[in-house]
C-alpha cells in the first residue's frame, strides 16, 4: 500500500450519523447529510465519505486505468469504456483501513437497535468541487443487503455505478469531469417497505 493510502485514518473514511455535520456536504453529499442530521427517522447509521472512494481507487491502483479509458471516450465507444472501468472497480479489493472502519461502524449499527440482518444501502454521486451537485434518485443507487459479503459487494457495485454508460454521458454533458466526482454510501436499518423505496427512487 502506498503512502497516500497509509495516511487515510478511519475517521476520514466512514462516519456515523451522530458524527455528520452540515459542513460535510462536500464529502458526503447533500442528501446523505440531510438524512443523517435530521434525526427524525433513525438514531444510528453510517456514511462512507468521498475519501473512502478515493482511497479505494488509490489502493487498487485504478487512477491510471480509469483515466486511460476515459480519455478514449467517444459516442461510439462509451459502452465498451464503461464496461472496462466498471470491471476494474469490481475486481478491486476493499483496503484494510476502509474494511476495518466499516466493520467497526457496522457492529455499532447492530448494537444500536438494528436487530435484523438486512440493512439498506443508498449511494449518492457527489462533486467535492461543487457541493450543490448530487445524484442519487436512480434504481441502481439502492440495495437491500442481507449479510456482510453482500454489503462489501454492493459497496464496489455503487463505486462502479459512477461509470455506468448512461451516467457517464449525463455527467459529461453536464460539464463534470468524471475524475472530479465521487461516491458516498449511506448504510442504515430498513425504514421503508420496498414498494415505497421503489416509488421514491423513481421520482
Amino acid at each position: 500500500m502506498n503512502l497516500y493510502c497509509q495516511t487515510h485514518t478511519m475517521t476520514h473514511l466512514v462516519k456515523s450519523f451522530e458524527e455528520v455535520q452540515s459542513s460535510d456536504i462536500h464529502s458526503l453529499g447533500v442528501e446523505n447529510v440531510s438524512y443523517a442530521t435530521s434525526g427524525a427517522i433513525l438514531n444510528y447509521g453510517l456514511v462512507t465519505t468521498a475519501d473512502a472512494y478515493w482511497y479505494f481507487l488509490e489502493a487498487n491502483d485504478l487512477f491510471d486505468t480509469l483515466l486511460l479509458n476515459i480519455r478514449n471516450i467517444s459516442d461510439l465507444t462509451i459502452s465498451e469504456i464503461s464496461k472496462k472501468c466498471q470491471s476494474a472497480i469490481l475486481e478491486g479489493k476493499v483496503p484494510y483501513n476502509l474494511f476495518r472502519s466499516l466493520t467497526k461502524q457496522y457492529e455499532k449499527l447492530k448494537e444500536n437497535g438494528c436487530e435484523a440482518e438486512e440493512v439498506e444501502m443508498w449511494a449518492e454521486i457527489i462533486s467535492e468541487k461543487d457541493p450543490s451537485f448530487s445524484f442519487s434518485k436512480n434504481e441502481g443507487m439502492y440495495a437491500l443487503v442481507k449479510d456482510w459479503d453482500s454489503l462489501i459487494h454492493h459497496l464496489k457495485v455503487f463505486y462502479a455505478s459512477l461509470f455506468d454508460a448512461d451516467a457517464m454521458l449525463d455527467h459529461l454533458k453536464s460539464g463534470f469531469r468524471l475524475m472530479d466526482l465521487a461516491v458516498s454510501i449511506r448504510i442504515q436499518p430498513i425504514v421503508q417497505q420496498e414498494e415505497e423505496i421503489y416509488s421514491l427512487i423513481k421520482k
